[in-house]
């Protein structure tokens, strides 16, 4: 009754690849793209989409990058669907992948995306310098995937009424109050 007894939902499994910066991620989708050259590419907010097709036009014949209002099973039903960023809202980015009856979801972030600096990713950063973590080389693992899943968690809390956006910088501008 009321929902006291229903069971949450399991996440929408994700590959989470991370890469120090912006450069280094578009090497990593080049690569990406030459082994599935039949993924559904799609982003979050209209700059990024903007931005992505300027760059993968430069490289040759384009792929289609889709807003994700765009998206529907048509298009994604079986495929692997690579998102150029996360949505900084977890249970909006969720609702979406289970609507999508993709293959398989991978998400490419950099430590310079808005998300990943709201929440230390200049920290990061330095320690996987350190570490000697190559520009092109993406990271991915559960306790990384787990922490971007806690801080969009934390974004889900904190915001009541959400105001769209065309970037995500704006989108953090207009619904992340200062304090």
């Amino acid at each position: 009754m009321f929902g006291l007894f229903s069971k949450k939902e399991k996440p929408v499994p994700v590959t989470d690849l991370i890469w120090l910066n912006d450069n280094g991620k578009k090497a990593g989708l080049l690569q990406l793209l030459k082994q599935k050259p039949a993924a559904v590419l799609c982003t979050w907010f209209a700059d990024t989409a903007t931005a992505f097709e300027s760059f993968l036009s430069d490289k040759g014949p384009g792929h289609t990058i889709y807003l994700q209002r765009e998206l529907h099973t048509s298009i994604t039903n079986g495929k692997e669907v690579i998102f150029l960023e996360h949505y900084p809202l977890f249970k909006k980015e969720q609702e979406l992948f289970r609507s999508l009856n993709a293959a398989a979801i991978t998400v490419l972030s950099s430590l310079e995306d808005p998300l990943l600096i709201q929440f230390g990713g200049e920290r990061i950063s330095t320690l996987m310098r350190t570490l000697g973590v190559d520009e092109e080389e993406a990271i991915s693992h559960k306790m990384i995937t787990s922490s971007l899943v806690n801080a969009q968690q934390k974004l889900d809390e904190k915001i009541t009424t959400e105001l769209l956006a065309s970037s995500a910088e704006e989108w953090f501008k207009r619904n992340r109050s200062e304090k």
